[in-house]
């Protein structure tokens, strides 16, 4: 017997060396959430955080998290140090999640 799962389309991507970071939405009956993952063959997520954790400069708060978590798998090269230093990519997250927002 299968199951049918919807799933669920990224709000973003961005292409780094050896896959993609990709950022997700999601609500609740009570909150907004975003997952961020990085496909590199696999999807890993990285960082699940609600919307009312992230009040301020959201794009840059979820993709640091994000960075801190990878930083765990001990990994030479951190792929989302990439989108932090690209402040015109952020600026674009920023925007795609500011469209969920409602404070």
């Amino acid at each position: 017997m299968s199951v049918n799962v919807p799933l669920i389309s990224p709000i973003f991507s961005y292409k780094v060396e050896g896959g993609k970071i990709k950022v997700y939405v999601f609500r609740s009956e009570a909150e907004t959430f975003f997952l961020v993952t990085l496909d590199e063959g696999t999807e890993d997520p990285y960082a699940v955080e609600s919307l009312s954790v992230m009040r301020v400069a959201p794009a840059e708060y979820l993709i640091e998290k994000a960075k801190e978590a990878f930083e765990w798998v001990n990994k030479l090269v951190n792929p989302f140090e990439d989108l932090l230093r690209d402040k015109e990519a952020l600026k674009k997250l920023q925007a795609v999640i500011e469209k969920y927002v409602v404070w």
